[in-house]
């Protein structure tokens, strides 16, 4: 008896060394908690692009800077997909906004796309719903640019971000996005 609890025990603690050393070779297994979305990370390089799709052949639409925040919600290799930031702008057909009295505006169109740029080759960032309040920054022929909504997504290399904390409130601002800029930086329709 006194055997195999020892003989159990040694098999136990050998076991466990082993998978911690199965997880220090494996640099593919989640290290951190940035792994776990959403988080808030921060930008390390400067004039890091923002583009539409998780590749380096997508559009490049904005650029985030060194100390940037972002608010990063998925991952798709090795690429993050954050929240735009306010300063962002973001493209429609403009036939699909409507406006009220008071010259707020809204989408008019099922799922209508938002676009990184004025015009149908430019790349997706976001389906946004009949009646979605938007805020127009210019009409320029058929197409509006948009103060970027906080439900488009942009992508940004993992090798430009890195973990700063786990999402909460504390990390949002007014208008409920965890993006923020470095203070020293100055069928679905179209």
């Amino acid at each position: 008896m006194k055997f195999r609890f020892g003989f159990s025990l040694f098999l136990f603690l050998f076991s466990l060394v082993s998978s911690v050393s199965a997880v220090e070779e494996n640099p593919s297994a989640p290290q951190t908690p940035a792994e776990h979305f959403p988080f808030v990370g921060v930008v390390t390089g400067n004039r890091v692009n923002l583009r539409s799709g998780p590749s380096s052949s997508t559009d490049v639409f904005h650029q985030l800077f060194r100390g940037d925040q972002v608010f990063v919600v998925a991952r798709e290799g090795d690429w993050y997909a954050v929240q735009l930031p306010p300063e962002a702008s973001v493209y429609v057909s403009a036939p699909y906004l409507s406006s009220d009295a008071n010259g707020r505006f809204f989408i008019r169109g099922r799922n209508v796309r938002a676009r990184s740029g004025a015009g149908l080759a430019y790349g997706r960032l976001g389906l946004l719903p009949e009646g979605f309040p938007v805020r127009v920054q210019r009409i320029a022929g058929d197409w509006a640019q948009l103060q970027a909504p906080e439900t488009c997504r942009g992508w940004v290399s993992c090798s430009y971000v890195t973990f700063l904390a786990s999402a909460n409130k504390e990390f949002m601002n007014g208008d409920d996005r965890a993006v923020s800029r470095n203070p020293a930086q100055s069928g679905p329709n179209h």
